[in-house]
């Protein structure tokens, strides 16, 4: 739900000695929190269809039904592209 996402980016909660406190964020923790948030979510999807495509375009032999080599993809994630302010990725 929206309530939970915004205490998940707004908050951490500490547990200590069997009680449980509640800190919040300021705003620089708030935008660490969604940045983690955006390179983890980017991760798996990347890591997703990367698997997806090669499992579809792997060649599977019919008699043992065991995937062989053959045709994969290969991705280079050039890290912080993305940043320039100016790029021709995009």
């Amino acid at each position: 739900t929206a309530d939970a996402l915004e205490k998940a980016l707004c908050s951490c909660t500490i547990e200590a000695r069997g009680e449980k406190f509640e800190k919040k964020f300021n705003m620089e923790q708030a935008t660490k929190a969604l940045e983690a948030l955006m390179k983890a979510s980017y991760g798996a999807l990347f890591a997703f269809l990367v698997g997806s495509i090669n499992n579809s375009i792997t060649v599977k032999d019919k008699a043992s039904k065991n995937a062989r080599g053959g045709a994969f993809i290969g991705v280079l994630d050039i890290f912080g592209f993305e940043s320039f302010e100016s790029n021709s990725f995009e």
